[in-house]
């Protein structure tokens, strides 16, 4: 079969199959051309600046650039001569659960998708050609690869300050902006922003199914009411707004702080009763692990990611994602019963610190720098 941009000879042998170029409308072909586009701007405009740098005789031994915005595209060719990390923390698939080697038949309506994942997997996939070590953090990330490509991928975790994330005794919130030192059940939920991606609508909803059941529960909500994931809403519109117009959320019993200091929110993870964390099959967030090394109690949802740091009911709880019943029952759970989360979150923490304190993985990571620089060297 011969599948053929133009007419095919109406006297060739073979059977044929004629296609026409995709055109979408200009506003999607746009957003797709942009993310190339983008990358190898941010991957030109590093390079001048390293030039800059090599011009006025600096050398690195190392490189380590984080993968996916084009940053690093450029550096091994600035400095040959030096070693070159890539850290890759995604490559884009169309269902991030499916086994990146288990393609599933595209269908005419996934064209669009597919192609915009293509467009951002391209500097992805590019820091591969000069990498001389390609770096992410934990199996689930690393498993959204290609199999070719992820063998050349070594797990390991960016680590967690165990001396900085640690139980603080008696944590009060009590700052001037919002004081809750009265209260002994807070639920909190930290997001970049408000949006699907890290499950705030499905938050929300279990948040009322608490108000209803709990009338001494307080909510703080850290982070800011935008989409940092997902798809941007129109001008003046958020997924806070939504929710709020959607659901009779009693607002005194709720309190949404906007971004706050790292040791502000220590102190409110450390004062909280049970902290929520919610995403969609993606990027683990560092806050998860540092609630969990500050003694608070977790809940997350069910994902491979999450259950690969969260034993149910031993180091925090897992939920089914997108149910919001059961995220609630599991909220009054947590709120019910003090004396079992201090276990937990003593729990939570210990599991952190044996697998993810930091001191432990810079010194792995130096280890498999030192081995990278001497093998540099040696082929030189």
């Amino acid at each position: 079969m011969v599948l053929h941009r133009n007419d095919v000879p109406k006297d060739a042998d073979l059977p044929r199959a004629q296609f026409r170029d995709a055109r979408h409308r200009a506003q999607q072909q746009e957003r797709i051309l942009q993310e190339i586009e983008n990358a190898l701007c941010s991957g030109m405009g590093s390079a001048a600046g390293a030039i800059a740098l090599r011009d006025q005789g600096y050398s690195p031994d190392i490189i380590i650039s984080h993968c996916g915005w084009g940053t690093g595209l450029f550096l091994k060719e600035v400095w040959p001569e030096a070693v070159y990390i890539a850290y890759h923390e995604w490559y884009y698939n169309l269902d991030a659960l499916s086994p990146a080697d288990q393609i599933q038949p595209l269908t005419r309506d996934q064209i669009l998708q597919s192609g915009h994942n293509m467009a951002r997997n391209m500097p992805i996939v590019s820091e591969f050609v000069h990498a001389d070590a390609c770096w992410s953090p934990n199996r689930f990330q690393a498993g959204q690869f290609p199999r070719h490509l992820r063998e050349k991928i070594v797990i390991t975790h960016d680590g967690v300050d165990t001396s900085l994330n640690k139980p603080i005794p008696n944590a009060k919130i009590n700052f001037p902006w919002l004081d809750l030192s009265s209260s002994d059940k807070i639920v909190t939920y930290i997001g970049r922003g408000f949006e699907p991606t890290r499950g705030f609508p499905t938050f929300m909803e279990a948040v009322k199914k608490v108000q209803e059941k709990s009338a001494d529960a307080q909510v703080v909500i850290v982070g800011s009411n935008r989409v940092a994931y997902g798809e941007a809403l129109s001008q003046g519109d958020s997924w806070l707004h939504r929710m709020l117009d959607d659901l009779d959320i009693d607002l005194s019993r709720v309190h949404i702080t906007g971004t706050i200091e790292l040791p502000d929110l220590r102190k409110v993870l450390a004062a909280s009763s049970a902290h929520v964390y919610l995403t969609v099959p993606f990027v683990l967030s560092w806050s998860m692990m540092e609630a969990m090394a500050i003694g608070c109690p977790v809940i997350a949802n069910d994902l491979p990611a999450t259950s690969d740091i969260i034993t149910n009911g031993e180091n925090g709880f897992l939920v089914t994602t997108n149910d919001a019943d059961a995220l609630a029952d599991r909220i009054l759970f947590c709120l019910d019963k003090p004396e079992m989360m201090k276990k937990i979150g003593r729990n939570g923490r210990k599991s952190i610190a044996e697998r993810f304190e930091m001191d432990t993985v810079f010194s792995e990571r130096e280890k498999m720098m030192e081995d990278l620089l001497r093998t540099q060297r040696n082929h030189l």
